[in-house]
């Protein structure tokens, strides 16, 4: 059976999807993979940039999300523009501060000396 996306305002039915084959989900879990590679060895600047196009994107087309949000999860229409502004404004904010917020950070113990870094982490 597909799996079906309902209008929960009207419970019609907006689109059906069939279910990932195995080597489909491969395929999408060995892009994700290679988008987190990617990902991992850019500059924060590189970083900002996108996050701030993302934001730019958010904020230009607030009522198109919105109205996807209210369609697919029933989300009150102001509810939802809010919501939008508001992941665009965390995006951008994020964009400004990620690279303060993940800087080494020294440490001043008693004794010895110690070095906080925020970094990725790798799963095996």
């Amino acid at each position: 059976m597909a799996y079906q996306s309902i209008n929960p305002n009207d419970g019609k039915l907006l689109e059906s999807f069939e279910h990932l084959t195995p080597a489909q989900l491969e395929k999408s879990l060995a892009g994700a993979q290679h988008c987190y590679q990617s990902w991992k060895h850019r500059s924060y600047a590189e970083r900002a940039v996108i996050l701030n196009k993302a934001a730019a994107r958010l904020h230009a087309h607030v009522d198109d999300f919105a109205k996807l949000e209210t369609l697919e999860m029933g989300k009150r229409i102001n509810e939802a523009r809010d919501e939008v502004k508001y992941s665009g404004d965390i995006l951008a904010y994020y964009a400004q501060h990620a690279e303060s917020y993940l800087a080494p950070l020294k440490l001043h113990p008693r004794l010895g000396e110690a070095h906080m870094n925020s970094g990725s982490v790798e799963f095996q």
